[in-house]
């Protein structure tokens, strides 16, 4: 296939009709036409040698203005290593695949065929469920499937937890997804429920607790207790979610509570009420509800008329929580007036800080908006 450039210029001029035809459809579709899509194929190839060359010829020769080799024969695939057979069925069946593989991702295990409606198609153009999955794993997916497998079993772990706190559900109750779940996480319901208890004991240790939160990364704490938005709560330690279900089984639904304060000694949980969390920059404390594992007593405490205020809200949610930012820069505003929140516990009272911003002059700027 190697000449001089002076050769695919003389064999264009010569074959230039073939040619044009020849390498516009190839260019248009983007690979090689068939004999059936371009009748003059047999004979293009007699004279020129093959299709390959009759490429080079038309592109070299000046029929593709504006289009160089290297980037016309790295797209045909041209002195490329031939591809992988995987990658080739990919790129047949690349939606199919896709689609399979974020239900894979979802359910971290292989769907049954009654969870993923393509499943004969994919029989049919792959060969197996297990095949996709090789595939994935080929294609460089490995950490994403460990991790969906890592998520879906910590889940089902809290789930099995709790399950021990209520009246048991015979297996054949469950849902069919769970039970398929159940089988392939656990083997069975009994080793199921077992390490389900075996997570409540975990969690009624003071010693697990704080071991949990040392090299935690989500919410804020200090010595005594763990703080976070209930947001967070999916992304906790399956021993601190347990935790956290424990105490709510006694204190009803989590989400009525903005941010829960984890006691690292002493067993109890407090779930803490704001008013309007995600709308105020500085929300105002309403209800604390404690509640003492140990005793299963549970407090509630009304803070509404106390002007308690929450400062420096962006440390007890995500990174990628939608107001996030907005959270940091009203917290830049309170550095610049002196705040701090390492010292500050939950600073100073709505009327303390109206009085404080009047005697600077600032309540104008809507600090306190």
């Amino acid at each position: 296939m190697g000449g001089p450039q002076s050769l695919w210029k003389a064999l264009y001029e010569e074959h230039k009709e073939l040619l044009n035809g020849f390498g516009k459809l190839a260019l248009e579709l983007g690979r090689f036409p068939e004999a059936a899509e371009y009748e003059p194929l047999p004979t293009l190839c007699e004279r020129l040698g093959s299709a390959k060359r009759a490429l080079r010829a038309f592109v070299q020769g000046g029929g593709a203005e504006g289009l160089s080799w290297d980037e016309v024969r790295v797209r045909f695939g041209i002195g490329q290593p031939p591809k992988r057979k995987w990658e080739a069925l990919y790129e047949q069946h690349r939606e199919l695949l896709d689609r399979f593989w974020n239900r894979m991702l979802q359910l971290g295990r292989l769907p049954e065929p009654e969870e993923f409606a393509q499943t004969g198609e994919l029989r049919e153009k792959i060969g197996s469920p297990k095949q996709a999955l090789r595939m994935f794993i080929q294609k460089g997916g490995a950490e994403d499937m460990r991790q969906a497998v890592e998520n879906r079993k910590r889940d089902l772990l809290v789930y099995v937890a709790l399950a021990n706190l209520r009246k048991r559900v015979p297996f054949g109750h469950l849902s069919q997804a769970l039970r398929w779940d159940i089988r392939e996480f656990f083997g069975n319901y009994t080793r199921a429920l077992e390490k389900g208890i075996e997570l409540l004991y975990a969690a009624g240790d003071t010693g697990e607790i704080e071991l949990a939160c040392e090299d935690l990364k989500l919410g804020w704490q200090d010595e005594q207790a763990l703080y976070l938005h209930r947001s967070l709560l999916p992304e906790l330690p399956p021993v601190l979610r347990a935790y956290v279900g424990c105490a709510t089984a006694l204190f009803g639904d989590v989400s009525q509570a903005d941010v829960i304060k984890l006691h690292k000694a002493s067993g109890k949980a407090t779930f803490l009420v704001y008013d309007d969390f995600e709308g105020k920059a500085l929300p105002e404390l309403r209800y604390r509800i404690k509640v003492n594992l140990r005793t299963r007593w549970v407090q509630v405490f009304d803070h509404s008329q106390d002007g308690q205020l929450l400062y420096f809200k962006e440390r007890f949610v995500g990174a990628k929580h939608p107001r996030r930012a907005e959270m940091e820069a009203f917290s830049v505003k309170l550095r610049k007036l002196g705040f701090n929140e390492a010292p500050i516990g939950r600073g100073p009272l709505r009327l303390e800080l109206d009085a404080l911003l009047s005697a600077k002059g600032l309540l104008e700027l809507g600090v306190c908006g």
